[in-house]
């Protein structure tokens, strides 16, 4: 792969975009980051980390409704990843600041793959239960809790600080772009080979991940002088500097919003699918690889992004966009219109996901990087919390007046943030 642009435009604009000025409004080069050699190593790496765990969730969820055929035991499973990321999340900041974030990083893929190799032998044997894909869930939610604030702390140790927003969109953009052959692949292969394959699969692409990544700089000295703190002590430092900062907050508690009303509703896409329009595993496929499409888009948007007025608003918009997409999902039940609401939801998921993230990331000290990161993390432990209730929802009153419902209390706690958060109205 070539990343043959204007290396005198880069370094111009790392030099002059480093203020903090909110007349910055030069635009940033799409693949800037990718000019930097140890940047490229995380970038794969996370690629085909990133596509397992995605093939792994939706393969679980897959799983548990063939053998139970229950929309609620499928939520159970999903909410295992809730427990191991409100526990480990505060420790994988720790961990983060405190040791070299590659070997993190590499100790948590060894994990990975053992976990999904061991699910893939169960159901190859045929003894595989919905009791051991919650217990692969609550491992996998330990093990992403611990790895991903050293993975997102070190974008900031890789680029220069007027390319972080960058860095963050491109990696979202290739996450994504991996979604679309994973979501069409996991239909594909799930339907003509097996579960069982799908799981083995999985496995191989964290040992191709684990050896990218081994190419990434140690932080090792870096972290040398930094965070000496017992685990107790720097949590309490780090919450009080989380509620000291109004913007990272009010970042905070949108993002928990989205991840209890919308983000469990991509987790039980295929649940959801199969309600509302008798989706079969490829057409699940397609539904996820179209979703995928649209945050790609979302992701090549946001790469160029500068500072500006017009950054907050996209941020919000992408919040507000997904409640109406929720709506809409209940609203139109028809698989046509399901496709262009994917599209929508895949667009603003990413927006959300990726401005979050970059603007965590710019607005916190360096010493507290990893931290906010890992306090960030816990709001991915309510996506399976969500996940629960609206399975049970769908079981009870189906899925059109379940999503209704969601969408309907997403959007009016969404509007009560936004009211009492005037740093999140000025977001830039």
């Amino acid at each position: 792969m070539s990343f043959n642009f204007n290396r005198n435009k880069l370094k111009d604009f790392s030099t002059n975009s480093t203020s903090t000025s909110e007349s910055t409004t030069k635009k940033v080069p799409y693949l800037a980051s990718l000019s930097i050699s140890s940047f490229r190593w995380l970038w794969f790496g996370t690629i085909l980390q990133m596509g397992a765990v995605q093939m792994g969730m939706t393969a679980r969820t897959m799983v548990v409704d063939d053998i139970t055929n229950s929309a609620f035991l499928s939520g159970v499973v999903a909410m295992g990843f809730a427990p191991s990321l409100l526990v480990f999340a505060i420790i994988g900041g720790w961990v983060g600041d405190k040791f070299d974030n590659r070997s993190i990083i590499q100790f948590c893929l060894i994990c990975f793959t053992l976990v999904s190799a061991s699910i893939g032998l169960l159901i190859a044997f045929e003894v595989i239960h919905w009791i051991h894909l919650f217990i692969a869930s609550l491992f996998q939610g330990a093990l992403f809790s611990l790895q991903m604030p050293s993975r997102q702390s070190l974008i900031p140790k890789l680029v220069p600080k007027s390319l972080i927003g960058n860095g963050v969109a491109l990696i979202a953009a290739s996450m994504a772009t991996i979604s679309i052959f994973s979501g069409a692949g996991i239909g594909l292969l799930y339907g003509s080979l097996g579960p069982s394959y799908v799981f083995l699969i999985i496995s191989i692409l964290y040992v191709i991940s684990f050896i990218l990544t081994s190419q990434i700089p140690s932080t090792k000295q870096i972290k040398e002088n930094q965070n000496n703190q017992g685990l107790l002590g720097s949590t309490k430092e780090s919450i009080a500097y989380l509620f000291n900062n109004k913007m990272i907050l009010g970042i905070f508690l949108s993002s928990i919003l989205v991840s209890l009303f919308a983000l469990p509703v991509r987790l039980q896409l295929p649940i959801i699918a199969r309600r509302l329009y008798e989706a079969s595993s490829n057409e699940i496929g397609l539904l996820l690889s179209i979703s995928s499409i649209g945050a790609v888009l979302a992701s090549l948007f946001i790469a160029s992004l500068s500072k500006s007025k017009f950054r907050g608003f996209t941020f919000l918009s992408g919040i507000f966009g997904l409640s109406a997409c929720v709506f809409l999902l209940g609203f139109l039940p028809y698989f046509i219109a399901g496709i262009i609401i994917w599209i929508l939801f895949g667009i603003f998921e990413n927006i959300r996901m990726t401005l979050s993230q970059s603007l965590t990331l710019e607005y916190v000290d360096e010493n507290f990087r990893s931290r906010i990161m890992g306090l960030y993390m816990m709001n991915y432990a309510f996506i399976p919390l969500g996940a629960l209730p609206i399975g049970k929802s769908i079981d009870v009153f189906g899925a059109e007046k379940s999503l209704l419902i969601f969408s309907l209390i997403f959007f009016i706690s969404s509007v009560l943030v936004l009211i009492s958060s005037k740093e999140l109205r000025k977001i830039r």
